[in-house]
This record gives C-alpha cells, structure tokens and sequence, in this order.
C-alpha cells in the first residue's frame, strides 16, 4: 500500500458520503455478498458510490490493508469503515444501519397479500417444522422481491425493522422495497410443482408461446395478431398463413392495434422474433409473445406442409 494510493483513497471518501467497494457495480454486481449490500443500500434509499475492485488490481490487493479487513464488499460511510456483509446486514436488520446513515424513510403499509388455501397450508407446515427442530419459535416467512422483481422466499426469526402481515398464525414479512413491490400479489402452490405468484406490479415482459398454444389460438375466435419478421425471401420458401409480414406496411398495421393487443412475432427459429418483441415492448405494447421454436418448430411439428428450410 503506497502513500499515493492511501492519499487517493482518503480523497475519494473525503469527497463521498457513502461508498461500498465491492465486486462489480451497483448496477451489476459479480457476487452475492455485494449483491446483498447494494439491495440494503438500495433499500434504505440512499445515493452512494461504488467501486469495483475487479476492475484495479491496485484497489483489490491495497483496500485489505487500507481497511484492515480481508473481504469485500467493504462500505464505508463518512470516511468509517462501517464492515463486510455480515457486518452491514446485521446493521440494517436492528436499525442501526439507518441511524448510522442519517436516514428516516416514510412508513411503508403493509402490502395485500392473498394466498390460495394450498400455499398457506404449505407455508404453515413450513413454519411448523422450522419452529419444531429450531430454537425459536417466531418463525417468519420472508419474501424478498428485488427490483427486477426475482423472488426469494424463506424462513428466518422475525426482524423489528420488517413489516409484517399476520394471516391468523401465519406471518409474511417484507423488508421496505419489497413490500412496495408485493401489494396485490396472489400466492399458489401447487404440489410437485412449488409456489406460483402473480404480481400486479411486475413490469411487463416478453412471454413465450409454443406452436401448440399458437395453433390452438388460431384455431379459436381469440384475436390473434401474428407478425413474421424473416426476409421477404424467406417468405417466398414458408409461410404461416395467418402471419402478417413486418415490413413498412406490417408496422404500419401494428402501429394501429391498441397496445394491449394480443401479439405474437415469430422468425425462423425465435432469435430475430425475440428482439422484434423486446422493441415493441419498449414501446409501451403489454401483451406480447414470442413464437418459441419459430416457423421451423411449426413445420416440423404443426403443419408438416409448410417447407422445412
């Protein structure tokens, strides 16, 4: 550890509040103990600075001494180093994380869960197995939903910074952002296939379909609206007939439908459809599919009439 890098560092937390020094960046962090740091950080909304050790050997060897600690991440806060994970999750679980920071966040209402009778049954066995061979008995069901809206569920002893909702006996329990996330949500379960949610906060994303649900709905009075996206040369080799040809006049016809609109956008083999969909999505259209397989999986499978190319 040279006296440059101690003077660089020194000036780098001099000049920032808060900095975690961690592996990758807050935007994609490259391990879970700086994943977690960055949610907690995130959660308690605050701006901060990340550096990402991977990206300067000098940063990643020299900081252990700086610091004089041997992990990362390593948060720093007002030119202290606050600790490691464990350290700062420990932290935010009691509260002393957010005294530490200076932060007092508006009060978040419990969210509006519903849970079919089969998840509830299924969590209730959880918790009472979990209460059976463990030392405490306030057991919790935790569900984490982070801001791409991935779910973790699990059980841990209850926290006072949480909020919670009290289902008779049953008690889920939220961190802030999460439970912004979870108003609305329905809970299914479903033996030998595990939990099923759907969130009414989740933005929407390109959905899959296989050529069987396809030709079901083309079959139906279901309004279907299926665009091909290959070249006009290889419509000239195989078509689906109901498809629609996403040249200038395609996207013009697409340009009119209402944006929740049901459509599906299929290529040769589902790679050009998929970023067809992805566009439109961005767009603001809600209701979009991808044909999985494409115009090949339809031949082979579908209609064995149209040529396989």
């Amino acid at each position: 550890m040279t006296p440059e890098f101690v003077n660089k560092i020194d000036k780098l937390l001099d000049e920032n509040k808060i900095v975690l020094f961690m592996k990758g960046t807050k935007g994609t962090p490259q391990c879970g103990f700086s994943n977690r740091v960055v949610g907690i950080l995130k959660e308690l909304e605050v701006d901060f600075e990340t550096v990402n050790i991977l990206a300067d050997p000098e940063v990643r060897s020299s900081m252990k001494d700086y610091s004089q600690w041997p992990t990362f991440p390593q948060l720093y806060v007002k030119s202290e180093f606050i600790g490691g994970c464990d350290i700062v999750t420990q932290m935010y679980q009691n509260g002393q994380l957010a005294q530490e920071l200076g932060v007092t966040l508006e009060e978040v209402p419990p969210p509006e869960v519903i849970l079919s009778d089969d998840a509830k049954e299924a969590l209730m066995s959880a918790v009472a197995s979990a209460i059976a061979n463990g030392p405490s008995s306030d057991i919790h069901v935790f569900f984490d939903i982070n801001e791409q809206f991935q779910y973790d569920i699990y059980l841990d002893q209850a926290r006072s910074n949480n909020i919670v909702v009290s289902l008779g006996e049953l008690h889920l329990s939220f961190s802030r952002g999460s439970a912004k996330r979870a108003n609305g949500m329905k809970i299914g379960f479903v033996a030998d296939q595990g939990f099923s949610i759907d969130n009414p906060n989740e933005p929407p994303t390109v959905k899959h379909m296989s050529v069987e649900e396809l030709h079901t709905f083309l079959s139906s009075e279901k309004e279907v609206h299926l665009f091909d996206v290959r070249t006009a040369e290889e419509r000239q080799i195989a078509i689906i007939d109901q498809a629609i040809h996403l040249d200038q006049k395609g996207l013009e016809v697409l340009s009119e439908l209402p944006k929740d609109a049901f459509i599906v956008f299929h290529c040769h083999h589902g790679m050009r459809s998929m970023s067809a969909a992805q566009r439109f999505l961005a767009e603001g259209y809600t209701n979009i599919y991808n044909l999985n397989g494409g115009i090949h999986a339809w031949s082979t499978t579908i209609d064995t009439s149209v040529p396989v190319y």
